[in-house]
């Protein structure tokens, strides 16, 4: 195979860009190159993606813009659609993009962004190219990189109420890197229902965590902390910060 010298970081024997499929494509002509592709989840790691870059530049060499969006699932590219074509159906897809790829020559700008929970989970790490080494994950436990996750969900229900509360879990990072015997361990609020509520809510989501493929299993002990605030500054309906390996925190405002 060829070798496209961008910088310090190479394609060589030791980086293969991952195998993808195209998925929707809104343009490929000689001047641009912006589509939908997926990979296969144990892919979504900074080396794999920083290798994949590597490959599209050549691919499209002369481009002066590429934007790749990069999803987990075959139908999810196919299917997800820019904001001018939003619905709820598109949302589900929408939501399984965990990275993207962005050249502009004219920016003299080349990125790759890791996603873990989607683009508009909030929770992202961008890595501007070409780099001397691959970087760390933000986001890792046990130096195994927090692939994707689902969204965690304030319940709408514990926002009606005004309920708070913390929920304490364990769990096993399996050698694949997904996590099994996920187990609550606590559950603090103002009354049993309130902590039965947020205890299904930080399971659900604990279950839906991917990491990194290793060699052995790794014990995990994550609380998440459940706030309400009255915020006029949320850009989002939920917000979620992750201070691994032990702490999530899921702030909402009341609803009304």
């Amino acid at each position: 195979m060829a070798i496209l010298a961008l910088g310090p970081f190479s394609l060589a024997d030791d980086c293969h860009a991952p195998r993808y499929a195209k998925g929707r494509i809104y343009e490929e002509s000689p001047r641009s190159a912006l589509l939908n592709i997926s990979i296969p989840p144990n892919d979504f790691t900074p080396a794999k993606l920083i290798c994949l870059a590597e490959h599209f530049r050549k691919e499209y060499q002369g481009r002066g813009e590429i934007v790749i969006s990069i999803f987990d699932r075959r139908d999810a590219a196919r299917n997800a659609a820019p904001m001018s074509e939003w619905n709820k159906h598109r949302a589900e897809y929408n939501s399984h993009q965990h990275a993207a790829y962005y050249y502009d020559e004219s920016k003299e700008q080349e990125e790759i962004t890791l996603y873990p929970a989607s683009p508009d989970g909030g929770l992202k790490q961008t890595i501007p190219l070409p780099v001397k080494a691959v970087p760390e994950c933000r986001f890792q436990i046990d130096r195994r990189c927090l692939l994707m996750l689902d969204q965690a969900d304030y319940p709408w229900e514990a926002r009606k109420g005004k309920i708070s509360g913390l929920v304490s879990l364990r769990a096993t990072m399996g050698a694949s890197g997904t996590l099994h015997d996920v187990t609550v361990t606590n559950a603090e609020s103002d009354s049993a229902s309130s902590q039965r509520l947020l205890a299904k809510a930080a399971k659900v989501n604990l279950k839906s965590w991917r990491f990194e493929a290793g060699s052995h299993d790794v014990p995990l002990r994550i609380t998440y902390t459940y706030k309400l605030l009255n915020s006029p500054t949320f850009e989002r309906d939920v917000e979620v910060q992750l201070s691994l390996p032990n702490d999530v925190v899921v702030m909402a405002n009341p609803a009304n």
